[in-house]
């Protein structure tokens, strides 16, 4: 690009959205809060288009796609509006969107450029194992840097060590994070020639499953063992790759070991044994996810409107008046309905190919580079 300062503005955008939780932000009325990603990324934004409108440039076909996308999104909310009174919690919720739709559209501009792809994935490794030291500090000193959600700040998990959040809301998004970005550390191991750094990048993934677990997130347990399997049947015919596969996997599982044992028999607890579903995690929330699919229905599936979950769910024959869907993709397919479910899922879709390709054509140059 002919304009250093508008890429070093998409880093400063890269490493605001994974800290922007620990960063905080105004609350403004109407529009909820305003954040350092927010006012960063908007800015990013307008300077792009300015560049584009001064270079007379077009827009790529996709990002003129995605656009489009949230353009009906908008329009079909709107309409849902003469059916659900929900202004206020419409325009915050809409931004909420916005924001993250803006974010794609960023990455879709800049990450289609090979080199700054590259320095895309160095800005967010370095974040990565910033934030795997803060967890790992936490977990041996029990001390928080960032005071984010007051439940979690002193709880302990099943082995009494305490919980790792480090800059998010809840260990569950400390483990979702984690557990996002492993496959590109796990990618940019095997592909290094580099002993030491091998040895590095090993040690980070071994510490990030170490955090993951430790995070008690069933989930995210559940993936890294399912990662681990994938990873075994695609590689059975490369020796090394299988050696450092089981070579971590097994110092992950000796490290792990207890928490792990711990969570299998917390999910094995909550689905067959005889405990009070007033105090079933797994049950209250297929409760909060089923009641949510019945508002769905009855809005004939085109969707209950953006900002109503939380209240539609929370009077919608729910014994424990929870409405937190704890699931993004269950809320975004109940306010919006199964038309533009399946537009904004097709956004990330068409994000994660782009990547995926990405990262097979970086492997195929390296090892052409390292036969030919």
């Amino acid at each position: 690009m002919k304009n250093k300062s508008i890429e070093y503005l998409w880093y400063i955008v890269v490493v605001l959205a994974i800290w922007g939780s620990a960063l905080g932000g105004i609350e403004v009325t109407f529009i909820g809060l305003m954040s350092p990603y927010r006012i960063i990324s908007i800015l990013t934004l307008i300077v792009l288009l300015i560049k584009k409108i001064r270079y007379n440039l077009k827009l790529k076909k996709d990002i003129v796609n995605i656009i489009m996308i949230f353009l009906i999104c908008i329009v079909y909310n709107i309409i849902l509006l003469f059916f659900e009174n929900s202004s206020i919690e419409l325009v915050k919720k809409g931004l909420n969107y916005f924001y993250g739709i803006l974010l794609i559209i960023l990455a879709e501009e800049f990450i289609t450029d090979d080199k700054i792809y590259d320095k895309t994935v160095n800005v967010i490794m370095a974040n990565y194992i910033i934030i795997l030291l803060i967890g790992l500090y936490e977990v041996c000193t029990g001390t928080r840097l960032f005071e984010i959600q007051a439940t979690q700040q002193s709880q302990l998990n099943s082995i009494g060590l305490p919980l790792p959040i480090v800059a998010f809301y809840n260990t569950n998004g400390l483990a979702a994070f984690l557990i996002m970005f492993l496959p590109i550390i796990y990618n940019s191991t095997l592909l290094n020639k580099n002993k030491i750094v091998i040895i590095i990048k090993t040690l980070i993934v071994l510490l990030s499953i170490f955090i993951i677990y430790l995070t008690e997130s069933r989930l995210a347990c559940i993936i890294v063992l399912l990662f681990y399997i994938f990873l075994l049947i695609r590689n059975l015919k490369d020796k090394r790759k299988i050696i450092f596969i089981l070579l971590s996997l097994g110092i992950g599982i000796v490290l792990c070991n207890t928490v792990f044992v711990e969570q299998m028999k917390e999910i094995e607890y909550n689905i067959f044994g005889n405990i009070s579903r007033e105090n079933n995690s797994i049950f209250i929330r297929s409760n909060i996810i089923n009641n949510g699919l019945d508002s769905l229905k009855e809005s004939f599936f085109l969707g209950i409107g953006v900002g109503n979950f939380e209240t539609t769910v929370a009077n919608y024959n729910n014994t424990y008046k929870l409405s937190l869907s704890h699931n993004f993709l269950m809320e975004l397919l109940v306010e919006n309905g199964v038309i533009i479910f399946s537009l904004l899922t097709i956004i990330y879709i068409n994000m994660f190919i782009k990547i995926f390709k990405k990262t097979q054509k970086e492997k195929s140059d390296k090892i052409k580079n390292k036969y030919y």
